[in-house]
């Protein structure tokens, strides 16, 4: 709910400084969809294996994560068609792995290689669409000749399975009426991550299973269409640009955070507000961001409980825990629909901490960023719920902010914080200002599929009202409300933004990786004969948000390192032994766990612990487990976006002294 607010805090500013984390897993969809297919930042590719009749799902376990909109659901359905195939690449058997049809252990860290030996396959054996890739694709000459000097034998002896099932998984998938390929977490977080975004788009592409149902669909939020701003821009140490997903604002990875503070550069960042996050675990190389911290002049923290972060800051506001406060929920994303849920306060908040809009706009004002809204706007507010009060609204407020602000850095942090000041006591609570701003936009920039989910808004010619009507049935149901609904027919089309409306297979960028790739094969380190795959979902881990231990189900240790059981005996290592894992930049102790599910050489540590929290005896302050990135190195990052390899990262293994 306090995004907006805080990013018109940031335009006010002129920072262009907006860490995130999506920027630690997905901008590269972003990068890639807008290199391929031009399309715009409040969008993202992903697949509806849903509906697929052969679905590729890589790095991703939603039998635990609880992925997209019931992925329960979605299993049982494959495993009770004959029709249907679900293949999961994956180097452990996971739950999901062991309810699929054919499960490919490939190596850690060798998904690249397994992509580009399926594009391979399919242009050596002309298994795209021809139809096609000649009307609606430009560079396949280009990329066809590079895929065509790689050997799919060689890519499968990387990826250590056979040649012919990779031929099989190429020619079943070319086959398939609708076939989709999905990626998460293990990809995203892992080698060559924006390769394999591109790859498994140029499978797609060639197959002809872009913008098609059960193939891969371009997903939104009940967001308006806006170009992005500001133009993105390089960080100064890394020159990795932001990149803008899912709102048309660039954001940068948290793993150039430290850098950009610890730097020489007279631009360096030098101060920070944080909110919703907790750095000192969430970010790589926590040595290194516990630094930063230290070098910061000033450090503000946005936070309703006591974190690791809030224990460094040099300020901490406290605001209201979700439930005692207004919020706004985009998850989950049922394509083809757009809905809104405007969740509202179910308890009290205490008198004291205040709501992060509130927050914004104070800081606004102390920093004279923004002055106090004329009155005249305050008196328009009071009716713009009428049709055309809404328009003489809208039209002063934009005009009144540019006059006063006097310049377009100032613009969007006067309007946005006029508009909570004026229209948002009018409103059941201030900060819900931006949800009806949103609102507004939907209904000026997408009209068409408003129309779709709600008929009767397709016959008035006052936007405005129509975006008060969206605002207010958004009102009318807390638990959440169909408002907009994308055309599938033209899923692809509306989301090409090239001139020419063709989708680009070959982008130099990727051409230029595919070698790097080829020249970079895994092999083992000496020092670190182990990979580790950091952040592994659990049943009391997955997407939980918790900070004291007793939350957790089922007996403990809950955070515990799993290792093959031949790795084990071989390091004489049994169940509940402490062992200490090394990297380069750190060090953890923790109880391990040999499992026969776990490839060789292969380590999981799982997310969420490394927290403190008072001992229920003595109040004493204790950590819960081992916090990951003690071990992950904020440098080991993917070049084009900065995400972190956190799925990927050399270990040593020994056993502890044990207590």
């Amino acid at each position: 709910m306090g995004s907006l607010y805080a990013l018109s805090l940031l335009a006010g500013t002129g920072t262009r400084w907006w860490f995130n984390a999506l920027a630690q897993e997905k901008t590269q969809r972003a990068l890639v969809d807008g290199w391929m297919m031009g399309s715009s930042s409040d969008v993202m590719l992903v697949g509806h294996i849903e509906e697929s009749d052969y679905a590729l799902l890589l790095g991703s376990n939603p039998s635990m994560s609880q992925r997209g909109v019931a992925p329960n659901l979605m299993l049982r359905a494959f495993q009770k068609s004959e029709e249907r195939t679900l293949v999961v690449v994956d180097p452990r058997r996971t739950e999901t792995a062991r309810r699929a049809d054919r499960h490919l252990a490939v190596k850690v860290g060798t998904d690249a290689y397994l992509l580009l030996g399926i594009a391979a396959i399919i242009v050596a054996e002309r298994l795209y669409d021809e139809s096609f890739v000649s009307n609606h694709t430009r560079g396949f000459e280009a990329i066809s000749a590079r895929l065509r000097d790689i050997v799919p034998e060689e890519m499968a002896a990387r990826c250590g399975i056979e040649a012919e099932t990779l031929r099989e998984v190429a020619r079943d998938f070319s086959a398939a009426e609708r076939a989709g390929i999905e990626m998460d977490l293990g990809l995203e977080q892992s080698r060559f991550n924006t390769l394999t975004a591109y790859l498994s788009r140029l499978i797609m592409a060639l197959t002809d299973n872009l913008g098609r149902e059960g193939g891969s669909v371009f997903v939104g939020l009940f967001l308006p269409r806006m170009p992005i701003w500001p133009p993105p821009q390089p960080a100064p140490v890394s020159g990795i640009r932001g990149i803008a997903l899912m709102a048309p604002v660039p954001m940068y990875s948290p793993n150039l955070f430290a850098e950009e503070v610890l730097s020489d550069n007279p631009g360096r960042i030098r101060a920070v507000i944080v909110e919703g996050s907790n750095p000192m675990l969430q970010y790589a190389e926590t040595a290194r961001t516990r630094a930063a911290f230290e070098a910061l002049e000033l450090s503000v923290v946005i936070e309703p409980t006591a974190t690791e972060t809030t224990w460094v800051a040099d300020y901490v506001l406290p605001t209201p825990v979700g439930y005692e406060k207004w919020e706004h929920s985009n998850f989950p994303k049922p394509y083809p629909l757009l809905g809104l849920q405007l969740r509202p306060p179910v308890v009290a908040a205490p008198e004291g901490p205040l709501p992060e809009p509130e927050i914004y706009h104070r800081i606004a004002l102390a920093m004279g960023l923004v002055t106090p809204a004329p009155k005249p706007l305050h008196r328009l507010a009071g009716r713009a719920k009428r049709p055309l009060g809404v328009l003489l609204y809208l039209a002063a407020l934009l005009p009144l902010a540019l006059l006063k602000a006097r310049s377009f850095q100032r613009l969007a942090a006067m309007a946005i914080f006029w508009l909570y000041e004026t229209l948002g006591p009018t409103l059941r609570a201030p900060q819900l200002a931006a949800v009806w701003l949103m609102c507004q936009g939907v209904a000026w920039t997408r009209r068409a599929d408003v129309a779709r989910a709600l008929p009767e808004t397709g016959r008035k010619w006052n936007r405005a009202a129509v975006g008060n009507q969206l605002f207010e049935a958004a009102m009318a149901h807390p638990e959440g409300v169909v408002l907009a609904r994308v055309d599938p027919e033209r899923c692809l089309e509306e989301n090409l933004g090239h001139r020419d409306g063709k989708i680009r297979l070959a982008p130099a960028q990727m051409l230029t990786e595919i070698g790097r790739a080829l020249a970079d094969e895994v092999t083992a380190d000496p020092e670190f004969p182990f990979i580790l795959n950091g952040g592994m979902r659990t049943h009391s881990t997955a997407n939980a948000i918790f900070r004291d231990p007793k939350w957790r189900k089922g007996s403990g240790p809950h955070c515990v390192l799993r290792l093959n059981t031949e790795d084990a005996a071989l390091l004489g290592i049994t169940k509940g032994d402490l062992v200490r894992v090394r990297s380069r930049v750190g060090v953890v102790e923790l109880p391990a766990r040999p499992e026969v599910h776990v490839q060789r050489g292969h380590i999981h540590i799982p997310n969420g612990f490394g927290t403190r929290y008072p001992d229920p005896e003595s109040g004493e302050l204790k950590t819960a487990g081992v916090c990951i990135n003690e071990l992950t190195d904020a440098q080991d990052r993917d070049p084009f976006t900065g995400c972190p390899h956190h799925k990927f990262v050399r270990c040593s293994v020994e056993r502890a002294a044990q207590s």
